[in-house]
Formats: structure tokens, sequence, C-alpha cells
């Protein structure tokens, strides 16, 4: 109910930084385009998958603690392989030239290059944000390269005029990078899943609740029923910009 009443996307707390994955598998394993694939599972399915596939148990534990037989385990596993499979994502193995054309994005994002973002991004290109009804973020996926370019031409244009640092990072063991106000505050993750040699999906992370964990957070990005309430708790200042 929580779930079905959550303003916008939903994408789970990022990893910013964390050591690098030992195997392209671990890196899938945790990537942000993964973990939400695994809410779309019901939560039967997710917990046989993860009990299964993470922790190894038996179909005879897993039905104990789950309080179902051994064959409904057994299916509830057999679905959730097939949607899984249906959906995984797909990156390109090699992490440097990941790297190397996040890097190349990075710089077209703070210059302000359409034309440079549009060649390289997919053709249907998708962008996520997630601000939980607290941070400005747009309301539903943006499909398709220009209109992508044209949102991240926009976004950073103003993080320009406001200061911001864009710093390339690690996000749930793929490319990414953070935005920074002037003090060093964290406005938002945003994640890169490249595949095909083209940045294929962008997830933008910046609702406060999700991104506490990684330092202090600025009030730049906050709407501003969001923003007087951080003032009034003490975690922003009050003549913030």
């Amino acid at each position: 109910m929580r779930r079905e009443s959550y303003p916008g996307s939903w994408l789970p707390e990022p990893l910013v930084d964390a050591e690098a994955p030992a195997r392209v598998e671990d890196e899938e394993s945790v990537s942000l385009a993964f973990l939400v694939l695994l809410e779309r599972l019901s939560a039967e399915e997710r917990a046989v998958l993860v009990l299964r596939e993470a922790f190894d148990l038996e179909f005879a534990e897993i039905a104990e603690i789950l309080g179902k037989s051994q064959p409904a385990c057994r299916q509830l596993l057999s679905r959730a392989r097939r949607r899984v499979e249906d959906g995984r994502p797909r990156f390109d193995a090699d992490p440097a030239r990941r790297d190397a054309l996040a890097a190349r994005f990075l710089a077209a994002a703070r210059d302000g290059d359409l034309d440079g973002l549009v060649a390289l991004l997919a053709p249907d290109a998708v962008l996520i944000g997630d601000g939980g009804g607290k941070a400005r973020s747009i309301p539903r996926p943006m499909v398709g390269a220009e209109a992508v370019a044209r949102a991240l031409v926009a976004f950073y244009g103003q993080a320009r005029e406001l200061g911001l640092a864009l710093e390339p990072a690690r996000v749930n063991g793929q490319s990414g990078f953070v935005s920074r106000d002037a003090d060093g505050r964290l406005v938002n993750v945003l994640g890169i899943d490249v595949a095909g040699g083209r940045v294929a999906r962008m997830h933008s992370i910046l609702n406060p609740d999700k991104l506490s964990h990684l330092g202090p957070l600025s009030p730049l990005g906050l709407r501003p029923r969001a923003r007087a309430a951080a003032q009034a708790a003490g975690r922003a200042p009050r003549r913030a910009p």
C-alpha cells in the first residue's frame, strides 16, 4: 500500500563509491536497474529468489520460513526467475569503457552540449527520477534520446547558475555522478547504465530520505514545503537560495 501511494517513480537507496564488485554478475546484482526489477516481483517471489539464489537455502528451509509447501516454493522460484530473466538489465562488460563513456557524458552535461548528449544516448534512453514528493523531479520516466538530453541540459543549466559541482562516482557498481552545492552538500545521485556503447538508462535520486546516509544534504533540490520542514528541523540554513 505504501508503494502504491508513492509519489512518482520509486528507486532504491543508492550505494555510492562502494568497493567495485569483483565480477560483472556482482555488478548486475547490486545495480539500481536490477534492484528495481526485484521490487516488481511479489514479496513471496522475491523472498524465495533471494533465499535460494543469494543464501543457497534448501527448499525445506525456505518452505518453513514462508509457511508454504516445497512444491509451492519451487513454483515461486521458477516464476521469479522467468520474470527476472525477461527484464534483466544488460551492461557493457568492460568497466573501463563504461567509465570512459560516462566521463564524456558528464562533460557534455556540464557544458550543456545537447548534440553531444544525444550522440551518447541510446535512441530509446530512459531517465527515471525519484524525488519522493519532497524534491523536484520528473513525475514519470522520460523516454527518448532527444527528450532526455533536453531535460538534462535544462537541469544542469540551472545547476551551473546555482553553483553546483558534478563529480564522477560509482553508483551501485555502475558509472555515475553526484551533484553537490557550493558547501559540498549532496543534491542528487545519478546512476548510468551503459549498454551497446551508449547510455541506456539513468536513475536520478533526489529524495532526501534515500540520500541521508551519504552525508549532509543540500536544500537546493527540495520542494518549498520540504525545504521549510528541513529548516525547522535545523537540517538546512534558513536563508537557502
